[in-house]
């Protein structure tokens, strides 16, 4: 059923049909689907063939966190990000990205890294944000590639051989999630 919502999202195969797309996202989701949680979360948060709703686009997504789907996880810590349908709460966006990013999310991942590199909602920690945006780029995260490469810019030696000895270790440990 959420692969049907999908095919009317995309109009693979189908004239493209958000109301469609809404149905049978919420067929799935009535099963616990939680990829399907998460896409109805998408149709409100950005107004597609329903009225933008911010706070009912995070409470889809908080369904579907809380069961550990990470997609989901890394768009609630968004709207605590940004203060969308929730308040703004950087403490409680850094354990949704972390909660994600722990799961090989790679957005999450770059996510993570911004907030440890500009010091928001966590003490500023360069060597802590070339970890993520490492990890971000080693799933082809573009934007964790350039970031990492302007926090490996900031760097000591030092810092730089730590960050890469920490990479090293959490690889292992994501290729366990995948």
């Amino acid at each position: 059923q959420n692969n049907l919502g999908v095919l009317h999202f995309s109009g693979r195969g189908v004239q493209q049909d958000y109301g469609q797309a809404m149905q049978w996202y919420r067929r799935a989701a009535a099963q616990n689907n939680t990829n399907a949680m998460n896409n109805i979360g998408v149709l409100y948060e950005r107004g597609l063939g329903v009225p933008q709703n911010y706070a009912e686009s995070a409470q889809w997504y908080r369904r579907a966190a809380e069961r550990d789907q990470p997609q989901a996880q890394n768009n609630l810590g968004v709207l605590y990000e940004k203060g969308l349908g929730v308040p703004a709460d950087l403490a409680v966006a850094l354990n949704w990205y972390r909660s994600a990013a722990e799961q090989g999310h790679a957005q999450a991942q770059n996510n993570l890294g911004v907030l440890h590199g500009s010091g928001r909602g966590v003490p500023a920690d360069m060597a802590q944000a070339y970890v993520w945006f490492s990890l971000a780029a080693a799933r082809g995260n573009l934007d964790g590639a350039s970031n990492r490469d302007a926090a490996d810019r900031r760097l000591t030696p030092e810092q730089r051989a730590q960050a890469q000895q920490a990479v090293q270790e959490w690889k292992p440990r994501l290729a366990a999630n995948r």
